[in-house]
């Protein structure tokens, strides 16, 4: 009888246990890329399969794709698309998160480097 009641309480936790992960991320918080799929119009908003607020997969790039990344986005970035879609200092968070997940040691340490706004 316990046995029973023990493998009904499992049957019923662990499809909701398996979701958990799915609905958690489904949720969270989306960084704003303030207007950098603008400047990846021809790839259907991509760069080597990553979107631009998929930062793991940017940093996971080799640092020479990584490095031509930022400077495919930036004038879109920094520029008029950026700033309609964007306050400063959501575009400098975009840069700033950017920056601080690929010097992580999960992706080797890469630099991002934006160049200075002219």
């Amino acid at each position: 009888m316990m046995l029973n009641t023990i493998l009904a309480v499992i049957t019923t936790i662990a499809p909701a246990t398996l979701a958990l992960p799915s609905i958690l991320s489904a949720n969270s918080f989306k960084i704003p890329t303030c207007g950098a799929e603008a400047c990846l119009a021809k790839t259907n908003g991509t760069f080597d399969a990553c979107t631009p607020n998929d930062l793991a997969c940017l940093c996971r790039l080799d640092q020479s794709r990584l490095d031509t990344y930022v400077a495919t986005v930036q004038p879109c970035i920094d520029g008029a698309v950026g700033h309609n879609t964007c306050t400063d200092g959501a575009i400098y968070q975009y840069k700033d998160v950017l920056t601080t997940v690929c010097a992580d040691d999960a992706f080797g340490h890469k630099k991002v480097s934006f160049a200075p706004k002219n």
